[in-house]
């Protein structure tokens, strides 16, 4: 049986770090907004993908900044 390393290869900490980031801001802005309004539209969800889309270059940044540390 293939180990989760054998089967997805990380080929670089900061792309797994980025993608493990959005992934929890996403669903994180989900739940605020379930939680505040009680329903979720496919606006609210264009408009948090949206805004997580504009903000990765800083995203990056600030990851890469923490890694070089």
């Amino acid at each position: 049986m293939l180990t989760y390393q054998e089967s997805t290869p990380i080929q670089s900490l900061e792309e797994f770090l980025l993608g493990f980031t959005l992934g929890y801001l996403l669903r994180y802005s989900e739940m605020v907004v379930l939680l505040e309004d009680g329903k979720k539209t496919t606006r609210d969800n264009n408009e948090i993908r949206k805004i997580l889309v504009t903000r990765i270059p800083e995203i990056r940044k600030k990851l890469v900044q923490y890694l070089n540390r």
